[in-house]
Order: C-alpha cells, then structure tokens, then sequence
C-alpha cells in the first residue's frame, strides 16, 4: 500500500518520503538509526499508534491485548485517545462489538502479553470491520472495510483524511 497525500497549498501529490520527512522527534527512547524507525513514525503520523505519552514509545516492551486492541480499533478509525470513558475499557467495548476478540484466548486478561497467535486472530477478525471516520464530531460508519484498504493500491490523502482507496493511481 502506497500513502500519497495531496499538497493543500500547491495541489502536487507527494509520496512516503515526502510525507514523512518532516518528522520531529516525538519519541525519545526510539533513534533516528533504528530499523524501526519509519514504522514507528508511519504508526504515529496515521495515528494508529500513540505511545505512552511524555516522549516515549517502549520501542522493546511486549505488546498487551488491550495495547493491540487499541492499534486495530485505531487503524479502523477509532481514535482511542478521543473515545468516551477510560483507557482500556472505552478500546475493549469497541474492540467487543466488533467482535476483535473472536477465537481468541478467552481467559487472557488485558494486560497481559498478545499472542502472535491472538494477534493474527485478531487481525483476521479486524478485516470485515468497517472503517469508521469523524464527521461533525460523531464516528460515522464507512462502506470501505479494512480489508479494502489492504487490498487497495493507493491511498489519497487529503489534509490527513482518507478521501479516495483506489485500484490503479488516478495520475499516472
């Protein structure tokens, strides 16, 4: 998948790199020189990924169900820093109706470390939600599913909002 933002002050398409070059240093335990680095940055920008706030990531820390919950429901379009109620229970009821936790360990607690079994479950799981986006300051459901958005080519965005998924670009 290829995120292509669209400048709002010269209309020019502008790809990955371009995106993401302005970049500051929004977490202080994850360096410049690390592989990871672009992954952390793409996660943050997309907000699908938060961090622990005051500057830091645990680029090494486990992943918790209730962390991996969050990560998809903010892939889907939740924000869970702007959801009603208290982290982690506001992500857990979204992550319940949407049926994330399907055929998963059904006796492991939040906190506890995911599975990358659980993990590719929940994952599988996430891939017939739909999307959902803020509109007038209320979550709207999408037609696109996550999914769609896999199996699209292209991404535009507009001024940080998903406008058009795409097979083909629409500039060649």
């Amino acid at each position: 998948v290829s995120f292509i933002r669209i400048d709002s002050d010269t209309n020019a398409m502008l790809s990955d790199d371009k995106i993401f070059a302005d970049y500051n240093d929004t977490f202080t335990d994850v360096n410049w020189n690390e592989w990871y680095r672009s992954y952390v940055d793409t996660a943050y920008r997309h907000n699908y990924m938060h961090g622990y706030g005051k500057g830091k990531f645990g680029p090494t820390d486990k992943v918790t169900y209730a962390q991996f919950a969050t990560i998809i429901t903010n892939i889907l379009g939740y924000d869970a820093n702007k959801l009603t109620g208290e982290w982690p229970t506001n992500v857990l009821y979204v992550a319940d109706k949407l049926d994330l936790f399907d055929n998963t360990t059904k006796n492991a607690l939040t906190s506890d470390p995911i599975t990358r079994e659980d993990a590719a479950q929940m994952i599988y799981n996430a891939l017939d939600a739909n999307m959902v986006e803020v509109v007038d300051g209320k979550l709207v459901t999408t037609t696109a599913t996550l999914a769609d958005m896999i199996d699209s080519d292209y991404i535009y965005i507009t001024e940080g909002e998903i406008v058009h998924i795409v097979q083909e670009p629409m500039i060649s």
